[in-house]
């Protein structure tokens, strides 16, 4: 498997709300052309903002010099042995 590892900052212009807005709608395009991009995993990772006492679902992170992260695992066999009609062939 090839992975990418994406660390990504806001615009400047952008509240916390809106960026994580943004990148949740994203996502779910990187997630709807999963098999067209040959993309095996996908996951991503905002720094930990306690919203509550109850805040369970995440951990505490070490402090981000960025305000996102994203990962995504590809097929590698399949990329290096038809890169030429990878996109073109393949639709969601």
């Amino acid at each position: 498997m090839f992975k990418i590892i994406m660390f990504v900052r806001k615009k400047q212009h952008l509240s916390t709300e809106e960026f994580i807005k943004l990148w949740e709608a994203h996502s779910q395009k990187v997630i709807n052309y999963k098999e067209a991009l040959l993309i095996k995993d996908y996951a991503k990772t905002f720094p930990f903002q306690p919203t509550d006492e109850k805040s369970s679902t995440q951990r505490e992170t070490l402090p981000f010099t960025f305000d996102a992260m994203g990962g995504c695992g590809m097929k590698v066999k399949t990329i290096f042995s038809e890169p030429a009609t990878l996109l073109r062939d393949k639709k969601p």
